[in-house]
């Protein structure tokens, strides 16, 4: 059988990851994330070397989420950019397409929604023009890689999220997915890109409390690795929609990918 190809496009980039600190072995890495108050960490990040970021539409091997931890399916919305702005819309409509994506992709899955959140980079986060409603709270794009759960804290958030539901969940495979799509594409700049979970080194990630108002939550961030291999979609347009893996109970399958 041959070996599988690589897409044969691809960019030049670097990426923040964290700097491993000897403080860490007496203290946990933590910062906050609290609504009020100076925000505080103990956290330090670094460009790791340049490293390649492969273009999924220059072809390749065929991607899947219990191969590589991520995949690329298409979903025409009925959402315009505007009505992102829109929390009744956003779970009306857009949050109930995507449990629809997902029920075809998990055949006999319950699929549960805990969270969504609006994100704008950074560059045009305070500009006066198209600014939405207060309601909506906008999050600036995130700078370094990591991944958003880590492996001690899905229990966790499936208990804090669905109390009543919690142990039946928790009794068969439990996956923590995001979707992420664009809100007026194509994208220019600033793409995601997730690495193949094929080559994310579970002993070089570390567990960082994230301190909220009324909750510690956990996130993995990674240590720089030159065997991490990268992805992106270029130009991934509206109806282009990201899912990938946060973490998998199910053993033998990517387990997370990082962002």
């Amino acid at each position: 059988m041959a070996a599988a190809q690589p897409p044969t496009r691809g960019e030049k980039a670097t990426f923040n990851y964290l700097v491993w600190q000897d403080l860490y072995r007496e203290v946990k890495p933590y910062r906050t994330a609290r609504t009020e108050g100076e925000q505080t960490t103990n956290l330090k990040f670094d460009l790791g070397d340049v490293q390649t970021v492969h273009d999924v539409r220059g072809g390749g091997e065929l991607l899947t989420l219990d191969k590589n931890g991520f995949v690329y399916l298409n979903l025409a919305s009925a959402m315009e950019p505007a009505d992102f702005y829109q929390p009744e819309k956003i779970e009306n409509i857009f949050l109930p397409e995507c449990q629809a994506v997902l029920r075809g992709l998990f055949s006999n899955h319950t699929v549960l929604i805990f969270n969504w959140r609006v994100r704008r980079n950074r560059e045009n986060f305070n500009t006066d023009d198209d600014q939405p409603p207060a309601r909506i709270q906008l999050k600036s794009t995130s700078q370094n890689v990591h991944v958003d759960q880590s492996w001690s804290s899905t229990a966790r958030r499936v208990r804090l999220h669905f109390p009543d539901k919690a142990e039946s969940i928790l009794s068969s495979r439990v996956q923590m997915l995001n979707i992420w799509r664009p809100i007026n594409g194509p994208v220019q700049d600033r793409p995601l890109a997730v690495c193949d979970a094929r080559t994310v080194n579970k002993g070089n990630m570390v567990e960082v409390d994230i301190l909220r108002d009324n909750y510690v939550g956990h996130i993995m961030y990674p240590l720089y690795d030159p065997g991490m291999t990268w992805y992106y979609m270029s130009g991934q347009d509206n109806t282009e929609l990201l899912i990938f893996k946060s973490f998998d109970t199910a053993e033998g399958v990517a387990k997370c990918t990082d962002a």
